[in-house]
């Protein structure tokens, strides 16, 4: 598994090796539109492998212990990200046109905010990342590590989330280098999606979490 730092990879997961199709087809359009990106998918196991590469055995086993797949992947797509660069996606999002159509590369860190969402607070199902060791993800991936290592919480969004993103972006010297576009401007290029169109409202991470521990005994 090659984990150099490579600004120019488009990072998604899903939880399952085998994504649903609807899934398989948007993180397809995202692949097909960026052929000067390497497309990476990565599954709870193969997210597994690479964390235990990147920061050990501790932290290994402490992803392996997360119940939620939403949680998964908040917690991944900052451990990779931080480590590796690259632009993460949410596996629901629709791609409508190419990154280097609108997506300015040269910045060091670049998040979306979602209409109604109050600053600090931004969306974390797209970030790119073109430095490595960034440190917003840097305090982000120290509070997370204390969540999930001490089992800490019971809300997603709050703990490991675009909660806890808003919260470290409270602190403006962690908030230097972080770019924050308008859904609105860039809504042309890409369009947002939802898990719960392939595993159904009753199975979203915001109803589980309110009748399931968030990891496993």
């Amino acid at each position: 598994m090659d984990l150099s730092f490579a600004p120019h990879s488009i990072v998604q997961y899903w939880h399952e090796a085998d994504p649903p199709p609807l899934l398989q087809v948007r993180m397809g359009q995202w692949r097909s539109a960026n052929p000067g990106f390497r497309h990476l998918v990565f599954n709870r196991v193969s997210a597994a492998t690479a964390l235990q590469a990147l920061y050990g055995d501790s932290f290994w086993k402490a992803f392996l212990a997360i119940r939620l797949p939403a949680m998964q992947a908040d917690v991944f797509r900052v451990a990779y990200l931080y480590a590796c660069g690259g632009t993460w996606i949410d596996a629901a999002t629709h791609c409508l046109a190419p990154l280097r159509q609108w997506l300015d590369l040269g910045a060091q860190l670049v998040m979306l905010r979602k209409p109604g969402m109050i600053p600090p607070l931004v969306w974390n199902g797209f970030i790119y990342v073109s430095v490595p060791r960034h440190p917003f993800l840097g305090e982000a991936l120290n509070r997370i590590t204390d969540v999930i290592a001490n089992r800490l919480g019971d809300r997603v969004w709050k703990q490991v989330g675009a909660g806890m993103f808003r919260d470290v972006l409270n602190d403006s010297s962690l908030s230097k280098g972080v770019s924050v576009l308008d859904y609105a401007v860039v809504c042309s290029f890409l369009k947002y999606g939802s898990s719960s169109e392939v595993i159904g409202r009753a199975s979203h991470w915001s109803v589980r979490q309110k009748c399931e521990s968030l990891y496993f005994d």
